[in-house]
């Protein structure tokens, strides 16, 4: 297919194929025919970022390049006066900054095109009198300056009631009353809500109003959001009982009672807070009580997620927390959130002074309704905890994704216990497992009499795991494990045996579209070996792969571990691999290729390619 082959395929085939072009393509290509410029031009508006009088290049990347038809020369020079200039060079900064924003008359012509807008720093009011009929995705983002007057924001609100998602991001300025008070009663069909590092009015009314607009949002974020005290839900009368000093949390510094918000959100299925520095103050905000206390008001909650920033949850909050998990029978597990489907703490412990800390995530499992995902980053796993993951009727029978990576003590039996057992696990990601452990159900299913055996070299008696037919994302570190203190990975025959049988192992989850290998804590453990002469060759059974990410075989001292994946692994992967999409680690080989010419390789077969880190795609 070519450029000019282009408009005389059908209307509804262009826009396809402009779904997959890039923003400097589609901004050429509008200007080869009228008919590429009806299907693209609403392709090329579709985002948009207004930045204080710059335009970025959302839209219009590529609108300067000149291109140039014998046939459409008139008309390719109408579509360039139509788009905005091109930005500014990075880094420079323009004298006349107006002179770099989109003309106003355009904007409006083109509103109807614009689904997903950014306001990055103020920009005239003029701007902010443009109604967006198909507008989805408002997003307030600042550098240090304020986002316009409160007028023009709630204008703003007015005029487009169809915003389904506002991201509020990192803005100096509060916003009013008014505005909240707008997306209540005027938006259409609100659906999420993500408040990050943003300032909120101490106005009262202003902060009733926020909350009354919560209660229209399916999806909330409040992270790094500091809330003046009346600005809590009450808690309710159980938390009230349990803790005599939780009046304290409603209380200004000068003594004087602040009025309470009191409200439910029935329509929430997502919350997510983060507990800022503010909570170690003696007078804190949004405090981790009055936020327990906020989500208890979220009775149709299916996903909950609470980041503590390292912050260590005493006792007293421990109790609360398993208190509004089941307020109406703390000895059964009826609870406040009967549809919770997904529980994720990040970076949540239990203060060392707490005599009941080893305990007390097996109370929350043992609270929540049986979950289908569960994330636990930071802190520690206590068996206590798997007891209650295991426990027959509850969450092995249920979970599809789990993460516990960076979480203390969960073992390497742990994570085979998961993978065994979890029949509908699709994602599963853990720091490590040893590979005497991956391969632990092949040595489990030999019999003395069956002709096979642990050095033999032989897959006969691989049992697949539980998740074989549904895990479909797998990110672990698998250690080898030498047989004693003075043998190694690369000189045991025994060992070489081992790393072929747990390839093998893995080998039988068929439906693996990612595995990412890699290490995840920064340790000597060597590592499974993954060449061809220690049986890579077992994972072409892997047919559905599409990103495969392993680790550096050299450990932390630089020292090689005894084996290095060179040209002959990339050259299988490449012809075993098919629907391969994306390659990280680093190849070495006698003639020691650099990255460059690996990268090279790969992206001849449209593969995406790093040694280490973030992939260039292409």
């Amino acid at each position: 297919m070519t450029m000019n082959s282009l408009p005389a395929i059908p209307e509804e085939i262009r826009q396809l194929i402009g779904i997959y072009l890039d923003r400097q393509t589609l901004g050429t290509l509008i200007q080869v025919s009228r008919a590429l410029h009806s299907s693209f031009i609403p392709l090329l508006w579709k985002q948009a970022e207004l930045r204080g009088g710059f335009w970025n290049d959302y839209v219009g990347s590529g609108a300067g390049t000149t291109y140039s038809s014998t046939d459409n020369e008139g008309f390719a020079e109408k579509c360039r006066s139509q788009l905005p200039s091109p930005p500014p060079s990075p880094g420079l900064h323009s004298s006349s900054p107006s002179s770099l924003m989109i003309d106003l008359t355009l904007l409006k012509v083109r509103s109807r095109h614009i689904e997903h807008l950014t306001i990055s720093a103020p920009i005239p009011s003029d701007y902010y009198t443009v109604a967006f009929p198909r507008l989805r995705t408002l997003i307030l983002t600042d550098d240090y300056t304020s986002i316009g007057s409160p007028q023009d924001i709630v204008q703003l609100a007015r005029l487009n009631p169809t915003i389904e998602r506002l991201v509020i991001n990192d803005i100096q300025s509060s916003l009013p009353a008014q505005f909240w008070e707008t997306v209540f009663s005027q938006w259409k069909n609100p659906r999420t809500l993500c408040i990050r590092y943003s300032p909120i009015s101490k106005d009262s009314a202003a902060v009733a109003a926020l909350w009354k607009a919560c209660t229209r949002f399916e999806d909330f974020e409040l992270q790094g959001v500091d809330l003046p005290h009346y600005a809590t839900v009450s808690p309710p009368t159980n938390i009230n009982n349990n803790n005599s000093s939780s009046n304290s949390d409603s209380d200004d510094e000068d003594g004087q009672s602040s009025p309470l918000v009191i409200t439910t959100f029935p329509k929430a299925r997502r919350v997510h807070l983060l507990i800022t520095n503010n909570a170690r103050q003696t007078h804190p905000f949004f405090n981790p009580s009055q936020q327990l206390a906020m989500i208890q008001s979220c009775p149709n909650l299916r996903e909950f997620v609470w980041d503590g920033s390292q912050f260590h949850i005493d006792s007293q909050l421990s109790s609360q927390f398993t208190a509004a998990l089941h307020p109406n029978n703390p000895n059964g597990r009826t609870t406040c959130w009967p549809h919770l489907e997904s529980l994720v703490l990040l970076h949540i412990s239990f203060h060392r002074n707490d005599p009941l800390r080893r305990r007390r995530l097996a109370e929350i499992l043992h609270a929540v309704p049986v979950l289908k995902s569960l994330q636990i980053r930071g802190g520690v796993w206590e068996p206590f905890a798997m007891n209650e993951l295991r426990a027959p009727g509850r969450h092995f029978e249920t979970l599809e994704r789990v993460s516990v990576q960076g979480c203390k003590g969960f073992s390497s039996s742990m994570v085979h216990e998961v993978l065994s057992q979890c029949a509908g696990l699709r994602e599963f990601c853990a720091d490590f497992i040893y590979a005497q452990d991956v391969v632990l159900d092949i040595a489990s299913s030999l019999t003395p009499t069956s002709g096979t055996g642990t050095s033999g070299g032989g897959g006969g008696g691989v049992q697949p795991w539980a998740c074989q037919g549904r895990l479909k994302s797998l990110k672990i570190c698998i250690y080898a494990t030498p047989l004693d203190s003075t043998s190694t990975i690369s000189s045991n025959s025994n060992s070489n045996c081992t790393a072929r049988q747990a390839l093998l192992q893995l080998a039988t989850l068929t439906q693996l579209e990612h595995l990412d290998l890699r290490r995840n804590l920064v340790d000597e453990r060597p590592l499974l070996n993954l060449t061809l002469a220690s049986g890579l060759d077992a994972l072409v059974a892997l047919t559905h792969l599409k990103s495969f990410q392993f680790d550096d075989c050299c450990g932390s001292t630089g020292e090689r571990e005894g084996w290095v994946m060179g040209e002959e692994e990339m050259g299988w992967m490449l012809n075993r691999w098919r629907i391969l999409e994306e390659v990280t680690g680093p190849f070495r080989s006698p003639s020691m290729m650099d990255e460059e010419e690996v990268r090279a390789t790969f992206n001849q077969r449209h593969i995406a390619y790093s040694s280490v880190g973030v992939v260039e795609r292409h």
